[in-house]
């Protein structure tokens, strides 16, 4: 652990997880953001393949999400309002009318109590009736543990005094070929899906959709996201060039593979959260410092594990419930063709 910076009077610190392979992932208590997850290429060479900030400063703000643990809810709520149990409730809008990822003080942008034991980082928070918005105290625990097999394990647990949604997820923007390239066009992904939502010109969701009708949005086999950025589709230009789509996941033990061929690396997400959001990095801020070089427009991709967001009535938890989501993400190498 050590300080980085302080924000509005407090300390922040980055801590550390390290396994007998050389992988390692840091993560600060603000925001429970991850800064890094290092792991070799098919050569050993161990790279972060996060885009992180060099100024740690940028964190306090972060308007682009890098790295934070997203909620009480991910996604946009349309005009920022919902109903639970007929009463309504008025959340932040922090995306023109629209609300985004928690609001101005979600759990992306608050102090998080920190506990390392072992091989895990125990991350705790307790969102007061009201924040943001939202009803009922919510007592929130999200554990990354780092294991022996080179896998990433997000797990997320909260429970509530009032009825509330809760639909949370992690933020962070990869690009395994590290510094060695800008962007993540050459990288491949597969996805377990064979639905997406499509959206409207606020990138609200809008409707179920087979892959089938949008062959840029077709990821069960393996392809090169240049040619799902590159295909002419009316969708990829509402999400600034790109895609900033929500994914319903088939049932089945992989949800997702990201894998860059020329360091070799390979990401494999396993999930028990139903959909998974992939954004592909259209309106990262050029020319911001990240990883010691400026960021360009896909210069790097998120695959965020979650619910379909804007579902309120799919994610509310009761009090006599537990809201419960496990993401592991496991890093390989595979050999060069």
């Amino acid at each position: 652990m050590k300080q980085v910076g302080r924000f509005d009077g407090k300390a922040v610190y980055e801590y550390e997880l390290h396994n007998d392979s050389g992988m390692k992932v840091t993560a600060l208590n603000y925001g429970a953001t991850l800064t890094g997850i290092y792991t070799p290429d098919r050569h050993g060479e161990i790279e972060n393949v996060l885009l992180k900030y060099d100024d740690y400063k940028k964190y306090e703000k972060n308007d682009g999400y890098i790295g934070s643990l997203v909620g009480r809810t991910s996604g946009r709520t349309k005009h920022g309002v919902f109903h639970v149990d007929g009463l309504r409730a008025e959340v932040d809008k922090n995306d023109g009318n629209n609300h985004l990822h928690g609001g101005n003080k979600g759990l992306s942008h608050v102090f998080w109590d920190v506990e390392e034991k072992g091989h895990e980082l125990i991350f705790t928070y307790k969102s007061p009736d009201g924040e943001g918005g939202y009803p009922g105290n919510v007592a929130i625990k999200v554990t990354y543990t780092l294991t022996e097999k080179n896998q990433f394990v997000v797990t997320y647990h909260a429970t509530t005094d009032t009825t509330t949604p809760i639909n949370l997820t992690q933020h962070a923007y990869f690009r395994l070929s590290g510094t060695k390239t800008k962007s993540i066009l050459h990288h491949e992904l597969m996805l377990n899906s064979n639905y997406f939502y499509t959206i409207d010109s606020e990138s609200l969701p809008v409707a179920k959709t087979s892959v089938e009708e949008h062959p840029a949005f077709d990821f069960r086999k393996p392809k090169l996201l240049k040619k799902a950025i590159y295909e002419k589709d009316d969708q990829i230009t509402l999400a600034s060039g790109g895609i900033d789509h929500p994914f319903v996941l088939n049932d089945g033990e992989i949800a997702a593979v990201l894998m860059e061929k020329e360091s070799g690396r390979r990401m494999t997400i396993r999930t028990d959260d139903e959909a998974i959001v992939i954004y592909t990095g259209n309106m990262l801020l050029e020319g911001t410092k990240m990883n010691t070089k400026p960021v360009f427009q896909h210069g790097a991709i998120c695959l965020e594990t979650q619910q379909i967001p804007n579902h309120i009535d799919l994610v509310l938890v009761k009090p006599d419930e537990e809201y419960k989501k496990v993401t592991t993400f496991t890093f390989d190498t595979v050999e060069d063709e």
